[in-house]
């Protein structure tokens, strides 16, 4: 199964911060870049681990170098996800910054995300499974970074009866958990996901957003493919994709996709590595970005920092262009050069490399 794209009007409408809260927003950004450019240098690709001191394709993207492997061809970072680094991120104050980019106010918007994001990736790994001739009453499934438990809730609702998430913010946690009405998350930090998942006995591990987030993700995939219980994989993984290019262009927005906790990025090559690598077969794949609703936001918010001077010009941009952004990120999408790739994989241990 090889799907392309899914509706952008009820991202833009639940991003509505992204537009509001801009100047905030690109402050703090900019904070987390000054903090990850003072970490050692990363001399080891985040992906397959060949050496990048002699990596050729290279760019500058807020003070922070970015190279391409020559291996993989994954992106890079300059810098190393450090212990400090994470802990500055992710579970500082309990995680309650990291956290309040997710947060919901009430229960109510809770779901509505559920529903709009959450729930047609739980209805994808269905079609997929069963795709397979695999049932999803028949399986167990636990997801990893789990955030507020969005998945999870969006899971139980397809069909999955045996959930469970991991993550390692307290805050995010305490939230979901109340949020779900159930104690589906449990409390799990980043240096402890690599035991959890070797430790685990469901069938099928989620890694939503979450593997890019990891400080060893090798050691994940490796624990993986190393479980013997686990047959089936569902990532979303952050692309190398137009958005990128759009965010340096436009310096004085705040950028969503290579930013603060993505230091590195997937493309086609570096899948395929990964892959070939850890033994798994893609069986489905989605394929849907953001990169139109980027461009869109960058122009949008561009010309409202102008001020009154330009209110003509971004309620025409808002007129003529937002009708456009399905179709155009339709194109986009087709050739598999999108923000996010959907993929469910197989661990198939005889393609052990």
């Amino acid at each position: 199964m090889i799907k392309f794209s899914k509706p952008l009007g009820g991202i833009i409408e639940l991003k509505k911060n992204m537009f509001e809260d801009d100047s905030h927003r690109l402050e703090e950004l900019l904070r987390v870049a000054d903090f990850y450019l003072k970490q050692p240098e990363r001399k080891a690709c985040k992906n397959c681990e060949a050496k990048l001191d002699g990596a050729k394709d290279s760019f500058v993207k807020m003070g922070i170098k970015y190279v391409f492997c020559d291996r993989c061809g994954h992106l890079n970072g300059s810098r190393e996800d450090t212990k400090n680094f994470c802990k500055f991120l992710y579970t500082k104050d309990d995680g309650k910054n990291y956290a309040a980019n997710y947060m919901e106010a009430d229960k109510k918007r809770f779901n509505d995300r559920m529903a709009q994001v959450y729930a047609p990736k739980a209805e994808f790994l269905k079609q997929a499974l069963q795709e397979q001739g695999v049932e999803p009453e028949d399986m167990t499934l636990s997801d990893f970074g789990a955030g507020a438990g969005y998945f999870l809730g969006a899971a139980k609702d397809q069909g999955f009866p045996s959930v469970v998430g991991f993550e390692p913010s307290p805050s995010m946690v305490d939230f979901g958990n109340n949020c779900l009405n159930e104690n589906l998350l449990k409390l799990c930090g980043m240096d402890e996901t690599a035991a959890a998942v070797r430790d685990s006995r469901s069938n099928i591990v989620s890694l939503i957003g979450a593997l890019e987030h990891f400080q060893n993700p090798r050691d994940v995939l490796s624990a993986i493919r190393d479980n013997e219980n686990i047959n089936y994989v569902f990532l979303l993984l952050p692309m190398f994709s137009p958005s990128v290019v759009v965010e340096s262009v436009f310096e004085n927005v705040a950028p969503r996709l290579l930013v603060g906790a993505h230091t590195h990025l997937y493309t086609l090559r570096s899948i395929s590595h990964l892959c070939s690598e850890f033994g798994f077969k893609i069986v489905s794949e989605w394929w849907f970005g953001q990169d139109a609703a980027d461009l869109y936001r960058s122009f949008l918010v561009s010309l409202l920092k102008k001020g009154a001077g330009s209110a003509f010009l971004a309620d025409y941009w808002r007129a003529e262009f937002k009708p456009l952004l399905d179709d155009f990120q339709s194109l986009i999408d087709r050739k598999k050069i999108c923000s996010e790739a959907h993929l469910v994989l197989k661990v198939d241990r005889g393609l052990d490399a």
